[in-house]
């Protein structure tokens, strides 16, 4: 349900910048076994767990770097618990432009 996946996404937000955050602890945060998380996620979304979690870090990474969270790419790759450099790997295959030409609010929409 809507309800379902709001209440992941909420856990996902609560715990982007803790880079040990992975799939088996967002099934244990939701009180759910690898399996039954896999199948929620996947019933709801399509994807698999990880790929969801790698969905909620790219957006929250997007919305920070167009607001001007952050002052370097770097200081948003930590706020979602990546290292700078697969972060920007990472973002420019996501996005198909690299991170820093988002910073500030200066990427295409």
């Amino acid at each position: 349900s809507e309800r379902q996946l709001a209440r992941i996404d909420r856990t996902l937000e609560q715990h982007l910048a803790d880079p040990a955050f992975g799939v088996i602890e967002l099934a244990a945060a939701l009180a759910l076994s690898r399996r039954q998380l896999q199948r929620e996620i996947r019933r709801l979304t399509g994807r698999s767990p990880s790929e969801h979690l790698r969905a909620a870090r790219m957006n929250a990474a997007e919305r920070m770097l167009r607001a001007g969270a952050r002052d370097t790419v770097a200081e948003v790759a930590a706020d979602v618990g990546l290292s700078p450099a697969y972060f920007s790997r990472l973002y420019s295959a996501w996005f198909g432009r690299a991170p820093s030409d988002d910073l500030g609010g200066r990427g295409a929409s």
